[in-house]
């Protein structure tokens, strides 16, 4: 879809078509529920630079919780930025 905006076709799209080849099923690992991941925040952290990369770092960002007794559901929480975790540029 990012590259869709940011290049859209000349012409309306009448049919799209996908194929995929040599494609194998994804390996992956069921993590457990109760036991605290090693290097989660690490692996975070790596995944939002990415998206920052890919769709623009004003974009991404995460859900902070601000106040959970909060009267109201909207002011429990709060948006955070991908920039504004990263301070000032230099």
């Amino acid at each position: 879809m990012a590259r869709i905006e940011a290049e859209p076709p000349p012409a309306p799209v009448a049919r799209i078509e996908l194929e995929l080849a040599d494609m194998a099923p994804a390996a992956g690992c069921q993590l457990t529920f109760f036991t605290p991941q090693t290097g989660r925040t690490g692996r975070l952290g790596w995944q939002l630079a990415r998206l920052g990369l890919r769709f623009g770092e004003g974009r991404v960002g995460w859900m902070e919780i601000a106040d959970p007794e909060a009267p109201l559901a909207e002011t429990r929480w709060t948006w955070r930025r991908l920039v504004e975790t990263r301070g000032p540029r230099r």
